[in-house]
């Protein structure tokens, strides 16, 4: 067997954990103190600041003996069976960008490669009372934690414990994957609730045990100065209870085991601390996964800081059956550079919400489902020539590169294990945004009708020859295709044209090549080049307003101001991911829905101005055969939530015959968009808080953008809030599904239904794009600029917004 050779800087693909030491066992050791960087730079720490985290030179330089320690270690790791191992560096209270030097990083490029080891850097920061106002985990800071493969909290209090469990465990470029409790001190600070340790493990967080309180070893000296472990006789007993507790409010699921060695006496063979950890109750399997499988898949969720909306699948193959789909007629090449924004958008001829969805073919309502058995290669790249003859056993024999083998006949498959997605539904949490090299391959329609992934337009999607079936309408443009001939036959056709839309079974990687504006609008100016104006906005772009202010602002600025042709950049993001761009300066304008956040923004300097732009509308929708029984005519928005609460949990108390109605359900975007707050609120204000509550099944998660989350509600029959220009920009094949139950009016500006759009100019915005952005404030509020263009978009007919009121 291959040795291969996998030194992370940068991560490599998502596959090297699969290729490495397929021989024998994987085990990991997440957790192997470093010293810390005053150590390094034989810093001298006085007594007023003992205790407190030491301030960070320049560079992190590591004596000669340290180096060799670390070497010694290393190599004891690797002679008791470690594979995987991961360089912890510690921080106390918060990360400063100012003075905080990536230690791992300089470490790991220190120490000598061995072959088949794999070397991750960590960071973990200690949470106390003085890390409740912030501890550095924010966006803007964004840039500072790309270097780290893995990021873990160490909670010392309550207030921290929760933000941990409920907040920083969210899929997002910041996620913290690890939560260490401090197992060694007398008594734990706070409680292990159920709900918050259920929330973490349901958001792909695990919990981290430390074998070295196990045996009364030493803790490294950053962690016990911080308060946050004890060493001696007395914490060797204070850990065996409160890991003993850990274990029982978990259950035993999303535990990993780490060493926190400092002394090399103290560590332990994985399979001495899989036997240690039995003690504790755990099973043996649930003790050998700790060490195993679980970390495995915390170091694969934890790509996903890296990749857009933090989505992350391998690729795998799902392969079809029975189907009958003739050979395409055309042979196109696959391009070898990712593709740009659509001609159209560019152009400024149309907007990317202009594009009507195409019908597509149904599918078969039953379609049988098989996992991909253990050692099947994996999809993406070119099979090897092989005869029909052949047995699939030969095949797989000859598989040795990862090439992928075609299996004839096909069989059904579904989703990768790896895929984030609803606990209730199987619905993926998120989708992907496609580049070249990504892989998908599609399968008809199966009997749930609920294992959805979406393909964005403006990708090429290699796969092998696979026949597919799309089960929905087309939202995006019309730019993905797939490849059916990876083995360059001349005879058979080599991409198919496939629609935008919702596929069954689709397993994806993704690639995040930095902030791209998701659109660029040119006025119908030809020889405009240049971004000069950044947007950030979420429904209003998918809609074409943000595309129609943009085309009517260039020309007003060409023709009247007599400035030369530019672009304009539209940044899809919802409301809270609009704010954090322009107080990043990443955009120079958001068009944001949230009166409170907004006022923030200005108030921290995040924004410079902050204009009224437009009048949206909240609606509640759902199906019409209304099973939660709303009255249009006599119930409030209060009483219609308060009757789907009651309803939904009767459904799940008593599920309800299918064949005669659906069962009551709400999808929520879950996403801290504007309409995920306005639901928040509405949910608050009749007592009731549904995300918190593990017996709410009703309540489906599913973050989304506005049209994605629609269209997943018209296919579930799902009760939800969206907005009015989000429900007239669907086609009639979603909205036809669903009814209006509840809208908001312009007539009272109390109206809880109400979604005022605000547009504000960032404080940090491009000096070479400010002047653009100023006019563009002035303008969107005059009657003549654009509230013109508010009064005259329209979509199948309607109006979609309403001016601004002081207009």
């Amino acid at each position: 067997m291959k040795q291969l050779l996998l030194y992370l800087l940068p991560p490599p693909p998502s596959f090297w954990l699969s290729s490495l030491n397929r021989s024998g066992k994987m085990y990991f050791d997440l957790n192997v103190p470093i010293p810390s960087l005053a150590q390094a730079a034989g810093q001298a720490m006085s007594k007023k600041a003992k205790g407190k985290q030491p301030v960070a030179a320049a560079t992190a330089a590591f004596t000669a003996s340290q180096i060799g320690a670390m070497e010694a270690r290393v190599d004891l790791l690797v002679h008791l069976g470690y594979t995987v191992i991961a360089f912890n560096q510690l921080a106390h209270k918060r990360v400063d960008p100012r003075s905080h030097v990536n230690t791992a990083e300089s470490l790991v490029s220190q120490l000598r490669k061995r072959p088949g080891i794999v070397y991750l850097k960590r960071l973990s920061i200690i949470l106390d009372e003085d890390s409740e106002k912030g501890f550095g985990l924010t966006n803007a800071n964004a840039a500072m934690f790309t270097s780290y493969d893995l990021i873990g909290l160490v909670p010392l209090t309550q207030a921290t414990f929760a933000l941990a469990c409920l907040t920083h465990s969210m899929p997002s470029p910041l996620t913290a994957h690890i939560i260490s409790l401090p197992l060694t001190l007398p008594r734990l600070s706070f409680y292990l609730k159920h709900t918050l340790i259920r929330t973490a493990i349901k958001n792909g967080a695990v919990f981290e045990i430390s074998y070295v309180g196990a045996l009364g070893g030493e803790n490294d000296p950053v962690l016990t100065n911080a308060g946050g472990a004890e060493n001696g006789a007395a914490a060797k007993r204070n850990w065996w209870a409160a890991t003993r507790e850990l274990t029982r409010v978990t259950k035993g699921k999303s535990l990993i085991v780490g060493g926190g060695v400092v002394a090399d006496a103290d560590l332990r063979a994985p399979t001495d601390v899989g036997n240690l950890i039995t003690l504790l109750g755990l099973a043996q399997d649930v003790a050998h996964a700790s060490l195993t499988k679980v970390p495995k898949s915390l170091v694969l969720r934890a790509q996903t800081r890296n990749t857009y909306r933090a989505v992350f699948s391998e690729p795998t193959v799902v392969v079809l059956e029975g189907t009958e789909a003739p050979v395409p007629p055309t042979i196109a090449a696959l391009p070898t550079s990712e593709p740009q924004v659509s001609q159209a958008a560019d152009t400024g001829d149309s907007t990317p919400g202009d594009a009507t969805p195409a019908s597509s073919a149904s599918a078969p309502q039953t379609l049988q489902k098989k996992r991909p058995r253990e050692g099947e290669p994996e999809a993406g790249a070119p099979p090897a020539t092989a005869g029909p003859e052949d047995s699939q056993k030969k095949k797989r024999k000859k598989n040795k590169g990862g090439q992928q083998i075609p299996r004839e006949p096909h069989d059904s498959a579904v989703l990768c294990d790896s895929w984030s997605a609803d606990p209730v539904t199987d619905l993926p949490l998120s989708y992907p945004h496609f580049s070249t090299g990504s892989a998908i391959v599609l399968t008809e329609e199966n009997e749930y009708k609920n294992k959805l992934a979406r393909i964005i337009g403006g990708s090429e999607i290699q796969a092998f020859k696979a026949r597919i079936e799309p089960i929905t309408m087309s939202v995006e443009s019309q730019s993905a295709s797939i490849v059916t001939n990876p083995a360059g036959d001349e005879n058979l056709d080599a991409t198919v044209k496939i629609p935008s839309g919702l596929y069954v079974g689709v397993g994806v990687g993704t690639k995040d090549a930095g902030l791209k504006p998701q659109a660029t609008y040119n006025g119908g100016c030809k020889d405009a080049t240049e971004i000069r104006l950044r947007i950030a906005n979420g429904g209003a772009g998918q809609s074409g307003l943000i595309g129609a202010w943009a085309d009517a602002f260039i020309q007003y600025s060409v023709k009247t101001l007599g400035q030369k042709p530019f672009k304009v950049g539209w940044y899809l993001g919802d409301t809270t991911e609009s704010l954090g761009l322009l107080a990043a300066g990443s955009v120079d304008i958001a068009v944001t829905y949230n009166d409170a956040a907004e006022r923030q923004a200005v108030v921290s300097r995040a924004a410079s101005r902050r204009e009224y732009g437009f009048r949206d509308h909240f609606l509640l929708v759902g199906p019409k055969s209304n099973p939660a029984g709303l009255d249009k005519d006599n119930d409030d928005i209060l009483m219609m939530f308060n009757k789907i609460v009651s309803s939904g949990n009767v459904d799940v108390a008593s599920p309800p015959d299918l064949t005669k109605r659906p069962a009551v359900r709400f999808l929520s975007r879950f996403d801290k968009s504007a309409t995920n707050i306005k639901e928040s609120e509405l949910f608050i204000t009749i007592g009731q808080v549904p995300w918190a509550l593990v017996y709410s099944k009703w309540y489906h998660q599913y973050p989304r953008f506005p049209l994605q989350a629609l269209e997943a509600a018209s296919l579930l029959s799902e009760y939800t809030l969206t907005d009015r220009g989000t429900w007239l920009s669907s086609p009639p094949s979603i909205t036809g599904k669903l009814e209006i139950f509840k809208a908001g009016l312009d007539l009272d500006p109390a109206d809880p239904l109400l979604n005022p759009a605000h547009v504000l100019l960032g404080s940090k915005a491009d000096r070479k794009n400010v002047m653009n952005a100023k006019s563009f404030m002035d303008w969107v509020v005059r009657s003549d600029g654009g509230q013109k263009v508010i009064r005259e978009f329209m979509k199948y007919d309607e109006v979609l917004y309403s001016e601004a009121p002081s207009v």
